[in-house]
């Protein structure tokens, strides 16, 4: 409770259903057992007028419920006597006029009396008086726990207006707190104080909270805190909040035995299954299979069980965080195809069947979204539930009209329900929707697509934010050369691979930032860290494909280096002619590698057009054309009035690919006069400016 931190006094008043309580402290069983309660009312109880024969009923509350003790009725004398001859157990009791009080909303009813034991009380037939009169409690008689108690009633109900701020009323506080704590140490008001004015932080309840007394499993109070721990912790990823709980957990078994453990541990379960924060349920299900459903534990509802178990089979599979479960399902045209094999940066799993009023709702808005996403390649896997490939292709043709040439789209089911996908991935209805990464490693579960597309945009702010996070880092490290880059990279390996997980999804998005980064030398740490981390490094990467594209893609770097002298290509210029760029002497060279049924390429030629007769003099440009079309390519050529060299791989080769990284096209180097290269997969931006730098304006001819 964050009692202290409003400048409002009112804050105080939520005490109330803490302080309002009735506490016994007995001690083990002896010759005395029983106990004898007295209680005399004046001026009626609340607003209720005391009537004889009016029955009080007490409740001992048991981890925030009320359970029933006794009853009495008033008598003439407006007194009402509980007794019996068993020994009260320790804990938090309250009383009231009648039973519906205690099933009524919060506040509807305040509590009739309160009454303090003492914990060192022998002998509970010792009668306790209560006065219970407007506007202060007062007891006449019982122990020095009964007077501070009674203190802090009055604080809470009628004093703290006697407080201007709450400054005061929390040193007021403070100090009925410390008398406690001096004329009745150890008992339950005490310990209940303590931890109260103790715990700024609910995040410190595992070391704070007085694991020590199992009275406190018989509180109203202690579950409260329970859950406000859980509250504080519920943000962090489940692998954070599980560690904590387990924590927590641990350290009560220590001193407190099982019972008070069991209601904790039971209390996390329900906090988190219950949870509406995506990924929280793999908190429930560790604290079912680690504590309750291996026995370690008792579940304080027996039958429960069964449920707690079905819940935990049915999701233990396909928790956030967890590898998606492989899926090997068949397509329209009868062939297999494999979940885990699909390509792309996200891939989302949709379970649906046809005639389902939800899936109606939901395959429309699936449909429009990724129709209209623009964000790189998504994938979708939808897996129709039912075995009936007629009304299945039916509802393919009827409701997936796809357009965005983005979106890979697979249409699967499985007619003898041998995969058993509704197990793996607690299909117990539909839709369900999943959201895998790269790594096919499921990120989101339990989606509507409002909630994915929120999902998409949040990884998306993340990615963003990291790049920026390795620029504002490595471009600080790129001036000092490829060695320093390289020990940047090391330091976050030797950070981050302690996690696996961690260093997967680092390791990834820093690869794509430096291999597409302008600066060369950040070039340089893609082909190290690709090459260190990655290509040499499978076993750490479940996408079994990833490590031997990242090797390919170093190997293709790692021609023709900076420095290096171009390896000589033997091109045909379109008149059937050979020519080698080796031969066009005391000039730079622009090697231009293009396609003409390249979009982008278009856009690079009209570029390099523009600028290329401020420096032709001094830089020649070779376009190699990189497709086979012979006659098509000499009408682009003549359409264009190209002016400068044209040639292509005429004898098919496939020399320039052998020796250039034409991963893609389009491509740039420029070379000196002797054939050595300057720059590498540039664009023509970044040529004019390096033309500039070697061919200051006074020096340009036209």
């Amino acid at each position: 409770m964050r009692i202290f931190e409003s400048n409002h006094t009112r804050s105080l008043r939520i005490f109330c259903s803490f302080i309002l309580t009735l506490f016994f402290f007995p001690s083990p069983l002896s010759a005395g057992d029983g106990y004898r309660i007295t209680v005399r009312y004046e001026n009626g109880i609340g607003n209720n007028i005391v009537e004889p024969g009016k029955i009080v009923y007490l409740y001992l509350y048991r981890w925030g419920e009320k359970i029933p003790v006794d009853s009495a009725r008033i008598s003439e004398k407006g007194t009402v006597v509980f007794r019996g001859r068993r020994t009260l157990e320790p804990g938090e009791y309250v009383a009231g006029l009648n039973p519906e009080f205690f099933v009524s909303a919060p506040g509807k009813v305040r509590e009739d009396f309160t009454l303090v034991y003492s914990a060192d009380q022998k002998d509970q037939k010792k009668e306790y008086g209560h006065l219970f009169s407007m506007p202060e409690i007062r007891h006449n008689s019982g122990s020095p726990e009964n007077g501070c108690f009674t203190g802090m009633q009055n604080l809470v109900n009628y004093q703290w207006k006697q407080y201007p701020d709450n400054a005061g009323l929390q040193r007021r506080f403070e100090e009925l707190s410390r008398e406690a704590a001096r004329q009745a140490p150890g008992s339950l008001l005490d310990i209940s104080l303590q931890n109260l004015l103790a715990r700024r932080d609910p995040r410190l309840l595992a070391t704070i909270f007085p694991h020590r007394d199992k009275r406190l499993v018989n509180t109203n109070f202690a579950k409260k805190d329970i859950e406000s721990f859980f509250k504080a912790i519920e943000l962090n990823p489940p692998d954070t909040i599980i560690r904590y709980t387990d924590r927590l957990i641990g350290h009560t078994k220590q001193s407190s035995g099982t019972q008070l453990q069991s209601r904790i541990a039971a209390s996390g379960f329900d906090y988190f299954y219950n949870s509406q924060i995506m990924g929280q349920e793999a908190v429930a299900v560790h604290i079912a299979e680690n504590y309750f459903l291996n026995g370690k534990l008792d579940w304080p509802d027996k039958e429960g069980l069964f449920l707690m178990n079905s819940f935990v089979q049915l999701n233990k599979h396909s928790l956030t965080g967890m590898d998606a479960p492989e899926l090997n399902l068949i397509d329209t045209s009868g062939n297999r195809v494999s979940l885990r094999d699909m390509p792309g940066e996200y891939t989302i799993l949709y379970f649906y069947t046809d005639n389902c009023a939800s899936c109606k709702i939901e395959t429309p808005k699936l449909v429009d979204f990724v129709n209209e996403y623009q964000d790189g390649v998504l994938n979708v896997y939808t897996v129709y539930t039912q075995s009936d490939p007629r009304r299945w292709k039916e509802y393919i043709r009827r409701e997936f009209g796809l357009y965005n040439p983005f979106i890979e789209w697979k249409d699967v089911y499985d007619p003898e329900f041998d995969s058993g996908f509704h197990l793996l991935y607690n299909v117990v209805s539909t839709p369900q929707m999943f959201l895998l990464d790269k790594d096919k490693k499921i990120i989101g579960r339990n989606l509507k697509t409002d909630s994915l597309k929120e999902l998409l945009e949040v990884k998306k702010k993340e990615r963003d934010d990291l790049h920026v996070f390795f620029g504002n880092f490595f471009n600080k490290l790129a001036p000092d050369g490829k060695e320093a880059v390289k020990k940047g990279i090391d330091a976050f390996y030797e950070k981050s691979i302690r996690d696996t997980n961690l260093f997967r999804e680092i390791f990834r998005e820093l690869y794509v930032f430096l291999k597409n980064n302008d600066d060369y030398t950040l070039q340089e740490g893609a082909a190290y860290l690709g090459e260190s981390y990655i290509a040499s490094k499978p076993e750490l990467w479940p996408d079994r494909k990833f490590p031997q594209q990242v090797a390919r893609a170093v190997e293709l770097f790692n021609m023709n280096p900076l420095g290096s002298k171009a390896q000589e290509l033997i091109l045909r210029t379109p008149d059937g002619s050979s020519l080698s760029f080796y031969d066009i002497g005391n000039k730079y060279k622009i090697l231009y590698f293009y396609n003409f049924n390249c979009g982008l390429c278009t856009q690079v030629s009209e570029e390099l057009k523009k600028f290329y007769p401020l420096y032709r003099d001094k830089a020649e440009i070779v376009a190699v054309y990189t497709g086979k079309d012979y006659n098509n390519w000499v009408k682009y050529i003549l359409n264009n009035n190209f002016a400068w060299q044209n040639v292509w791989d005429g004898d098919s080769r496939g020399e320039i690919y052998k020796k250039y990284n034409l991963e893609s096209v389009p491509a740039i180097y420029l070379l000196d006069e002797n054939n050595i290269v300057l720059a590498k997969d540039i664009n023509p931006y970044i040529l004019e400016e390096l033309l500039k730098r070697l061919f200051p304006p006074e020096n340009k001819t036209n």
